[in-house]
């Protein structure tokens, strides 16, 4: 969200042995009230792609998992994304005939990193069903991102790899499928 965030003061009740009473003015702590200005990155240089919020530094690897199987097969796709800012929770893979990515299993470690900053890992464990026989390029993930400490946009890229797609063993026809009624 762009514009000036108000950010409430937070209380802290400081108990004391002794007391035994309502908590008195002297045993409650307030912050003060953080006003932030919040502006939306430049739209010069804005990579294809990119989504607002994605602010940060980023990289990404990925492992792809066996690399030969049979048609209508399946692969693991592991993606590791790591950083410092707001880290995606979600990341889209490549689109591409004959390839089916199914819903990730998502593990996270993120918290204050060196520096008091925030970040960490998201790793991301897709299944992939392979439906198209031979040499299948899995593509590249690519994930854009607005880093405000060098002001500039970069992208963090990792690429799938190819599977080798034996064909499937065909199944032998039904007595239904071998009926025809016109013969």
């Amino acid at each position: 969200k762009t514009g000036d965030l108000e950010i409430g003061p937070m209380s802290l009740t400081i108990a004391r042995r002794r007391a035994r009473v309502a908590p008195s003015a002297d045993q409650i702590r307030q912050s003060e009230t953080l006003s932030i200005h919040v502006t939306e990155p430049p739209l010069a240089g804005r990579p294809p792609g990119y989504v607002v919020g994605d602010t940060g530094n980023f990289s990404l690897s990925a492992e792809t998992t066996p690399r030969d199987i049979e048609q209508d097969g399946a692969v693991g796709v592991t993606v590791d994304l790591s950083g410092t800012g707001n880290v995606p929770s979600s990341i889209t893979p490549p689109a591409r005939a004959g390839i089916e990515w199914l819903t990730p299993e998502v593990h996270e470690k993120m918290g204050a990193t060196a520096g008091d900053k925030y970040g960490g890992k998201r790793t991301f464990g897709f299944v992939v069903r392979l439906h198209k026989s031979g040499l299948t390029d899995l593509g590249e993930l690519a994930l854009p991102y607005y880093n405000p400490d060098t002001r500039a946009y970069g992208v963090a890229r990792a690429t799938l790899g190819v599977v080798n797609v034996r064909p499937g063993a065909t199944p032998a026809p039904s007595a239904e499928a071998a009926f025809d009624p016109l013969a």
